[in-house]
C-alpha cells in the first residue's frame, strides 16, 4: 500500500494536469504518517520528506503544471536542434 500511495504521489506531482491541492496534500500527508508507522527506524530523507510534505505547495506555486516543467521537452527539442545543426 506504501508503495502504491508513493507511485499516486510521484505521478501527480508529474503529471502535466491540474491537481486539486488539499486533495494533494491530505494524501501526501497520509502517506507520510504510513511511513513513519510502518518503518519508524527508518530516518525519512530530505528528498522524500519535500516530495511528500512540501509537494502540493509547490504545485499550488508552480506557474505552470509540474510535469510541463520537465527536461523531456527541452531534450526533445535539443534532438531537433542538433539534426538541424548537421544539415546545415
Amino acid at each position: 500500500m506504501l508503495i502504491r500511495r508513493c507511485a499516486i504521489t510521484l505521478l501527480t506531482l508529474s503529471s502535466g494536469h491540474t491537481v486539486n491541492i488539499e486533495a494533494c496534500d491530505q494524501h501526501a500527508k497520509q502517506t507520510a504518517g504510513l511511513l513513519v508507522a510502518e518503518y519508524p527506524w527508518y530516518c525519512m530523507t530530505a528528498s522524500v520528506h519535500k516530495v511528500v510534505l512540501h509537494g502540493a505547495q509547490v504545485v499550488a506555486e508552480a506557474s505552470l503544471p509540474v510535469g510541463q516543467l520537465s527536461e523531456e521537452a527541452q531534450d526533445s527539442l535539443h534532438k531537433q536542434l542538433q539534426a538541424c545543426r548537421r544539415v546545415l
